[in-house]
């Protein structure tokens, strides 16, 4: 980002420099506020796939649930590829940390044929087609879901799931979804937001 200062810092960044990241927990995009239940839905449009690949190392993760579901929605099947390590432990469950069963469902939605599924996540829990290809209900009962990506997808998931009953986590209260705004406007620019959780450059 032209300006930002996250970006200043890490263009001026050579090969072989260190890096510190703080493995403290900031924002609301953990497991840990998730009232207890069996299904874990971890929902990614493009690029918010990268806190779930984070999240999956964690091996409590696979035991704190009996499935995981992880769908991951680009607009071109090419934009799939940095989700290629869940796709991995999909098809090799015994790579998994855990004993939780993980069903990865990618969705391209401008590549016809390209994937199984082809449209937007929110339509998809709407009209029962991402339940029916994870074999697994939707529902406040045994359903946690985390959401990361597009601001208009996790708006539209917050609506249809608040619909069926869901809560959102708060910082005193445990909940059944909970969201990160993993991008947004530059400063000025409408629609532009900032708040917990939120990634800022």
């Amino acid at each position: 980002m032209p300006d930002g200062e996250l970006s200043a810092r890490l263009a001026s960044c050579a090969p072989g420099d260190d890096a510190y990241v703080d493995r403290t927990s900031y924002g609301f995009l953990t497991v840990d506020g998730l009232a207890p239940g069996p299904d874990l839905w971890m929902l990614a449009t493009g690029t918010g796939i990268a806190p779930f690949l984070s999240i999956l190392r964690e091996p409590r993760v696979w035991t704190s649930f009996e499935r995981i579901v992880v769908v991951h929605s680009v607009r071109l099947a090419a934009e799939l590829a940095p989700a290629a390590p869940i796709d991995a432990l999909a098809r090799a469950p015994s790579a998994a940390p855990g004993t939780a069963r993980l069903t990865y469902l990618p969705v391209a939605t401008r590549e016809p044929g390209a994937t199984a599924l082809d449209a937007r996540i929110p339509a998809m829990i709407e009209d029962g087609r991402l339940a029916a290809a994870a074999g697994l209900p939707i529902d406040a009962a045994r359903s946690r879901v985390l959401t990361c990506g597009n601001p208009s997808m996790s708006r539209d998931v917050r609506r249809v799931l608040a619909a069926r009953g869901f809560a959102p986590v708060r910082r005193n209260a445990p909940g059944q979804m909970t969201f990160e705004n993993y991008w947004q406007n530059p400063p000025g620019v409408a629609g532009a937001t900032a708040g917990p959780g939120a990634i800022t450059p």
